[in-house]
């Protein structure tokens, strides 16, 4: 088995289709079908299923992607590494956020880093907390800032460092327009939710399976209409122009807040808060301007919990 066969796997999972695949990495379809059809017959299984319009992972095929990403990591790391000891130049860092921590934590960090660092190279890339680790468990990112509400049990290969009890997803914080018929209602209950069209995440059907059940248990109606996405971009903009209402946490809905577009009410306790992690891979020593990067996100995490206007729920 060489490294270019597991890059050349890992270019079909990408792309779901050998001829765009062999385009990626620069060679024929005939020869990136004959490197998969070699590496297939070393294993002994089929990785894909060869049809019209493309390929699709066999059962075998996504059990050894995440082996195969980790080993490509670990070669990229290990290039890296030894380009840093040659003083050729000052390397290139990926992040991975979740999006509670895209709207000023990562700004802001990234600025410190571009003072400190301005040769080094950035790419950041913000998901579902899900996604975010499970980037840096096949070493796609150098390291993750996350806050899943699932907790980080599932990653015992990743090292976890707990972030300051200020930077919680709260579950149980409702955003909606100003001027929303709720937006006034005092106490707002679970019973008063139910009436109204609903934007959630379409990633965490465990979230709105227990919203509805606590608008139920407290006697309210079934939601009118629920549209989900994980794009919070669409879902800011929704409830800005309509009666839509959503759980978004205090830091994602910062500066929307702040301008007056949108209002947030706590609503009782539902789930635990999320805490949020920094989590990078045990076996992989960070390189010297991953953790110049990781220092800039832990001092602008000290910087914004000591402001006026601190992280916390409104």
């Amino acid at each position: 088995m060489e490294l270019r066969q597991l890059r050349h796997f890992l270019a079909v999972m990408d792309h779901r289709h050998f001829g765009r695949a062999a385009a990626a990495v620069s060679l024929t379809q005939q020869a990136l079908s004959h490197s998969i059809s070699n590496l297939e017959r070393e294993l002994q299984v089929k990785l894909f299923e060869r049809g019209p319009f493309g390929a699709e992972p066999s059962p075998a095929g996504r059990l050894f992607e995440r082996r195969a990403r980790s080993i490509c990591a670990e070669s990229d790391f290990a290039s890296a590494e030894m380009s840093t000891y040659r003083g050729g130049g000052e390397g290139h860092v990926r992040v991975g956020l979740s999006q509670n921590f895209a709207t000023r934590l990562a700004p802001q960090a990234l600025l410190q880093m571009q003072r400190a660092k301005p040769q080094v190279r950035v790419s950041v890339v913000v998901g579902t907390s899900g996604r975010i680790l499970d980037l840096a468990l096949s070493g796609q990112i150098d390291f993750a800032v996350t806050s899943p509400l699932s907790g980080v049990e599932d990653y015992p290969e990743l090292e976890h460092e707990r972030l300051s009890g200020r930077y919680l997803h709260d579950p149980s914080f409702v955003v909606m327009r100003r001027g929303h018929p709720l937006s006034e209602r005092a106490p707002l209950t679970f019973a008063d939710l139910g009436s109204n069209p609903w934007c959630l995440p379409e990633g965490y059907p465990f979230l709105w399976e227990s919203i509805f059940r606590a608008i139920q248990d407290a006697g309210g109606v079934p939601p009118s209409y629920v549209v989900k996405s994980d794009s919070l971009t669409f879902a800011k903009s929704l409830l800005q122009q309509s009666d839509y209402i959503s759980l978004l946490g205090a830091e994602v809905v910062h500066f929307e807040l702040k301008a007056g577009l949108l209002v947030a009410r706590h609503l009782p306790p539902m789930l635990k808060p999320a805490v949020g992690f920094i989590s990078f891979r045990r076996r992989s020593k960070l390189q010297p301007a991953a953790a110049t990067l990781l220092n800039c996100f832990e001092r602008t995490m000290h910087e914004l919990e000591n402001a006026p206007d601190a992280l916390a729920a409104t």
